[in-house]
């Protein structure tokens, strides 16, 4: 029976060495391995071994910054975007009552084990853009009241919900318990929210306060 021969070239070893195979044993040889060559396996190895396989990627921009892609994100995106539209279809429904809203909004949240925070604000976005205001303040009401989403861009929203709809006084209301709440962190987008508001209901003694305001804090 004819002895056969069969080289392993292995990354680990030297690369002026090898193992080869005669029948059943092993004996080394030395053959010469290409720097190339020895990238090329030693890529493969640390591909494998890479904990970051799978969960992100890592590119350079033309700066020479790195720039990480996490895999998973687009996933949870499209599961949150599904869930924002299928609150929004199922609220516009709904009669203007504040009690059918609240109960479909608490339905909407009866199994989730957490708080579904990106698909509500998701679905708040969405209302804004159709202008649905009395659907976004149900809903940036709704969202407080759950102790959610208290951040200066649901505030915003509310803020301009309000003064497309006409309430000026809950909206005065909502920035006196933003300014008690959040004393020297609030935006200066807030206040010139606040002031647009002032100036479409024409009132110019608050606008000529605010801009007082927005100053004083802006030196302070």
């Amino acid at each position: 029976m004819p002895i056969t021969k069969r080289l392993i070239v292995s990354p680990l070893l030297p690369s002026s060495s090898s193992l080869v195979m005669l029948g059943n044993k092993f004996s080394t040889t030395a053959i010469t391995l290409s720097p190339k060559t020895r990238c090329i396996s030693c890529s493969i190895v640390r591909s494998k071994l890479s904990p970051n396989v799978g969960g992100s990627h890592v590119e350079k921009n033309k700066k020479g910054k790195k720039i990480e892609h996490h895999l998973w994100k687009r996933r949870d995106s499209a599961q949150s975007g599904q869930k924002a539209l299928a609150l929004v279809r199922t609220i516009c429904e709904l009669p203007n009552e504040k009690e059918a809203v609240y109960g479909a909004l608490d339905k909407w949240t009866a199994w989730e084990t957490e708080f579904p925070l990106i698909a509500a604000a998701k679905a708040l976005k969405l209302l804004r853009k159709r202008g649905q205001w009395v659907r976004v303040i149900q809903l940036a009401k709704w969202m407080l009241s759950k102790g959610q989403g208290a951040t200066m861009g649901t505030y915003d929203t509310l803020l301009l919900a309000f003064d497309m709809d006409q309430r000026v006084d809950e909206a005065e209301s909502l920035w006196n318990m933003i300014i008690h709440t959040h004393t020297r962190s609030v935006s200066k987008k807030l206040f010139s929210r606040m002031i647009l508001l002032y100036d479409h209901h024409d009132l110019p003694d608050k606008i000529v306060e605010f801009r007082y305001l927005l100053t004083w804090r802006s030196c302070g």
